[in-house]
């Protein structure tokens, strides 16, 4: 895996607003610590590589902080996940950020 963008999906109902910024947050986690997202992932699914594996877990925590303030969302949780780049396709709905765009945005 090695192109990708990173994506939030919530389990449990979550306006767009907090799944977004959580997924900024993961985002930013990443960045932070030059880690890969999509080879965090990998190591993840694969258990290959417990170091990556647990900066993915990590990232996901840093995601549903979002989430910890507001008990109307305490069933609530944010799943990340990694979607294929695609050229020609249309958006699922879903909140997503390629790194070199979470990037650009963290510079502003």
């Amino acid at each position: 895996m090695s192109q990708g963008a990173l994506s939030a999906e919530g389990l449990g109902s979550l306006p767009e607003s907090l799944l977004e910024e959580g997924l900024q947050r993961a985002t930013d986690y990443f960045i932070r610590r030059q880690l890969s997202p999509t080879d965090c992932y990998a190591a993840y699914l694969d258990e290959a590589d417990r170091m990556f594996s647990s900066h993915w877990m990590a990232a996901e925590l840093q995601a549903n902080t979002v989430l910890w303030s507001d008990p109307r969302y305490k069933d609530a949780r944010i799943m990340l996940g990694i979607e294929p780049l695609e050229t020609g396709s249309e958006p699922d709905g879903e909140p997503h950020l390629s790194m070199q765009q979470a990037s650009e945005k963290a510079d502003l």
